[in-house]
């Protein structure tokens, strides 16, 4: 799939367009639109003769149009509905798969911290292989089957069992499914898993893995309806003889209309080559599936499936999360916090973002909750927040820049809000050394009730 930014220079872009093929469908037009031209240069009253100057009074041509663009504009909607139901289906594909995962990794944490470590590595390890190796299977399935589908990167597939290997290689022999045995032998591992302790959940809530398994075969059945049935053989027959009887007749309906060579060739040509690009980008469109350049990138599905199960078995994936110490738990002060009135007192950069919740604070400086709770206090003022904030791991480690007179903002009023614990004292090693000394004067004194 070609990716691409409405910026860009389309036009200059040649892969993955149909427009040179439609360019190369509609060159008989100018050249039947030329060829009665000069017929009627050479031989005056070409056109009467030969019967061409009554096809502008009928209406044939303008029924014939109209009919080939309502059946374009079909085949395009139909098109277009069967490439995002593609892409949806295998994005549910993978979702349910790698719920499935997850939740069986979650459940095995519990026999590791009993004692069954190995038996818990056992399990997971074969578990993401026989599951990338089954995904591989599913886009490989529904890739076309040519030369390039079985180039799906799989998970260390070699890591298996000879006896696994052995039976999957003759799956194609027995005309077997490789996905559904894929999935039968996920099936059997979990069950032998958890008969021997491996997994110890309630029976019920174990069965919701296999509902998720079932869901996910079902949404590649249904990306396998659109791969094998095609748009009806009798639209397309009609459209390509009506695309036909265009590239024939506009040039002679233009003909009658304009004298001029060079825009009457330019007439005859627009109106064909718009209805053949539209039915080529029709064709492109409804079989998403496959290697050409405007089908879905299912070799970058199975990469970011792959990724995916390799977090599942890293050292931190058993981790519980957990507060801070110094974590806020005053409604008071994170409501406060979140308000219209103090977003708009405080600095946009004084807030917390997605993007700065990874940022690590060195040099002594303040976390976030305590930053929070001393300006909402009011016991520090939003400019030096503003400059702690921007103070991390930048690029090159550059030092934030000089705040200008114009940026700093004015100190919050003070705040009516009960705090329970007091805010620790304000120390030379929590502001950082590139910081202006006048940054921390003016500072408002906490407000108490």
């Amino acid at each position: 799939m070609i990716d691409y930014e409405d910026t860009d220079c389309l036009l200059a872009k040649i892969r993955g367009s149909v427009v040179p093929k439609a360019i190369f469908f509609s060159l008989p037009s100018i050249l039947i639109a030329l060829a009665i031209l000069i017929a009627e240069d050479l031989h005056p009253g070409f056109l009467e003769e030969s019967g061409m100057d009554d096809i502008d009074e009928s209406l044939m041509w303008n029924a014939m149009t109209g009919i080939s663009a309502v059946l374009i504009a079909f085949r395009t909607r139909q098109a277009l509905g069967r490439f995002w139901e593609g892409t949806g289906l295998l994005h549910q594909m993978r979702g349910e798969w790698f719920d499935s995962v997850s939740c069986l990794t979650s459940f095995s944490r519990d026999a590791k911290m009993k004692g069954k470590e190995k038996e818990v590595e056992e399990f997971r390890h074969t578990l993401i292989r026989l599951m990338s190796l089954m995904h591989g299977s599913a886009l490989d399935e529904i890739g076309g089957g040519d030369d390039l589908s079985d180039n799906y990167e799989v998970l260390d597939i070699k890591g298996l069992d000879m006896d696994t290997l052995l039976f999957l290689r003759h799956c194609k022999s027995f005309k077997f499914n490789r996905v559904e045995a894929l999935q039968h032998m996920i099936q059997v591992l979990v069950t032998a898993n958890h008969h021997s302790g491996v997994l110890t959940i309630p029976p019920p809530i174990l069965s919701r893995i296999y509902q998720t398994l079932s869901r996910g075969l079902v949404n590649l059945l249904n990306a396998k309806k659109i791969k094998d049935t095609r748009f009806p053989f009798p639209y397309s027959q009609v459209i390509i003889v009506l695309i036909y009887a265009h590239s024939i007749f506009t040039p002679a309906v233009m003909t009658q209309l304009v004298e001029n060579k060079v825009v009457c060739c330019a007439l005859s040509f627009l109106p064909v080559f718009g209805l053949v690009a539209l039915n080529l980008i029709a064709g492109e469109l409804e079989m998403p599936f496959g290697h050409d350049e405007n089908d879905l990138p299912l070799q970058h599905f199975q990469e970011e499936f792959n990724y995916s199960l390799l977090m599942l078995i890293h050292e931190k994936a058993d981790h519980i999360p957990h507060t801070s110490d110094d974590i806020e738990k005053s409604f008071d002060v994170l409501f406060q916090y979140m308000s219209p009135t103090t977003e708009r007192q405080l600095h946009s950069h004084s807030k917390v973002y997605l993007r700065d919740s990874f940022i690590v604070r060195q040099g002594g400086d303040l976390s976030g909750d305590q930053r929070v709770r001393k300006l909402v206090t009011g016991e520090e003022s939003s400019s030096s927040m503003m400059f702690s904030s921007s103070f991390g791991l930048g690029k090159g480690g550059a030092a934030p820049r000089k705040m200008k007179s114009e940026d700093k903002a004015p100190a919050p009023p003070a705040l009516t809000v009960a705090v329970p614990v007091a805010p620790p004292p304000v120390t030379a090693a929590m502001v950082p050394e590139a910081a202006s000394p006048s940054s921390t004067k003016g500072a408002a004194s906490p407000t108490t009730p």
